[in-house]
């Protein structure tokens, strides 16, 4: 098998799953190895009480991620343009962040607050993402396409996970935020690749004017019940559905 063989054959997931490769690095570039040990040495925290920092940061991650589609409604039928203003805000975020710890500009607080700030915003990204996987994606390869989404997803925590100990090491906390804005920005770039999601109908040639079958529901929403996002998967097939055959009953 070629390497170009894992790609899929549609220029925007392929631009959508690159965009969460550096998403997902932008976050574990600070998170895994830059964070804990700042808040332990720098700040002189107990490992309690890191550990209660973490647990309660993805705890809270989860909580506005599921609260997601509500927050955004059907303004996600044109959710390229949302994921590009979103994309953008985060690295205004981070970037907010770097400057702020760099000046030892109350430290704890900047941290606190701005991770909290970060935290919000990279949720609302995630959650449009996972709504844009399923909104460009031909409904007989949904598991294909998902598939490949999430690996992506998974090379971004890898990447992540690697350069958080190479810019720690190389520039403290302020340098592995400093690189997390570099990668939201490559986020946001890649969002600008993206086309409308269906806000004008199908795309000529592909065959999305079919019904959406049960099979299909049932393997999209397992796939994105495994990381919390059913109810995404059920915006982007009604909003499919009003598209292409309004008279077809919702999933």
């Amino acid at each position: 098998m070629k390497f170009t063989q894992l790609f899929s054959k549609s220029p925007e997931i392929n631009a959508l799953s690159a965009a969460r490769l550096f998403l997902f690095a932008s976050r574990d570039v600070w998170f895994v190895v830059g964070l804990p040990i700042f808040l332990h040495d720098a700040l002189g925290w107990g490992f309690s009480g890191v550990g209660a920092f973490l647990a309660a940061w993805i705890v809270g991650y989860g909580l506005v991620q599921a609260a997601a589609p509500r927050f955004l409604g059907r303004s996600a039928a044109v959710g390229s343009r949302s994921a590009q203003s979103w994309g953008f805000v985060l690295a205004l975020v981070s970037a907010g962040i770097a400057l702020a710890v760099q000046a030892e500009f109350h430290p704890t607080a900047s941290i606190l607050i701005g991770l909290a700030i970060f935290g919000v915003v990279f949720a609302v990204n995630s959650s449009l993402h996972s709504y844009l996987i399923l909104a460009y994606t031909d409904m007989d390869n949904v598991a294909l396409n998902v598939g490949f989404y999430y690996m992506a997803n998974a090379a971004g925590r890898l990447l992540g996970t690697l350069l958080s100990g190479v810019a720690y090491i190389a520039g403290g906390l302020p340098g592995c935020l400093w690189t997390s804005t570099a990668l939201v920005v490559a986020n946001a770039l890649l969002t600008l690749r993206l086309p409308a999601a269906w806000s004008r109908g199908p795309r000529a040639g592909c065959r999305q004017s079919r019904p959406i079958s049960e099979d299909h529901c049932a393997a999209g929403r397992f796939l994105l019940a495994l990381s919390g996002q059913e109810a995404l998967y059920n915006l982007a097939v009604n909003v499919r559905q009003a598209t292409v055959n309004p008279v077809v009953a919702k999933c």
